[in-house]
């Protein structure tokens, strides 16, 4: 369901998928006064992509779950975790830092068939099996129980993409589309990297 909302913006050289944590040092005043307005009001803020002096479109909001550092200057650490995506309408800059009427999207329904959950346990293995995901027997049966949008943004996040990758992968409206792209994209690192480490022949 589509939905209009006002959200301060937070322009960053990353891009946040929904479910992920994402730590930030909090220094320019600007900003300082962004996060005590979002904890003073419990709300989210959004972050999005800044490519050069242009920002994307698309992005993430994130909802602060803690300040764990604070410090003389003022400046802070603080967490937060990706919540929803959502697409820029209309920017304005009513405050030290830029405001943006969004409307909030969320994948298509779409059916969860036994070759996509097949398809999502093969990403979780390439994970394992690259290093880049160090889980044990319990937890990989947690995660694949878990449903294919949240499965299809573990592996978009932890898989080592590069922006470019993850801002293809936030604007997707298809969990189907999303999961085969990653895996793909997986299988192919993975498979470069194995040949990269076999012996060379003289």
């Amino acid at each position: 369901m589509k939905q209009n909302n006002k959200i301060p913006l937070f322009p960053l050289q990353t891009v946040l998928l929904p479910e992920f944590p994402l730590s930030l040092h909090i220094f320019e005043e600007r900003y300082k006064l962004l996060v005590d307005y979002c904890i003073s009001n419990n709300t989210e803020f959004g972050v999005v992509l800044a490519d050069g002096n242009r920002i994307k479109q698309v992005g993430c909001s994130a909802k602060i779950i803690q300040v764990y550092n604070k410090y003389d200057d003022g400046s802070m650490d603080i967490l937060t975790i990706g919540q929803r995506r959502f697409k820029i309408m209309n920017i304005t800059e009513d405050d030290l830092y830029l405001n943006a009427e969004v409307e909030y999207f969320d994948d298509l329904n779409e059916p969860e068939t036994e070759a996509l959950f097949s398809l999502s346990r093969k990403g979780i293995e390439i994970l394992k099996n690259s290093g880049k995901l160090e889980i044990t027997f319990e937890m990989t049966k947690y995660i694949t129980q878990l449903n294919l949008k949240v499965i299809s943004f573990i592996l978009c996040s932890v898989g080592g993409f590069d922006n470019a990758w993850k801002q293809k992968f936030l604007e997707m409206t298809s969990t189907s589309e999303r999961l085969k792209n990653a895996v793909q994209q997986l299988e192919e690192n993975y498979q470069k990297i194995k040949s990269s480490e076999l012996p060379s022949r003289n």
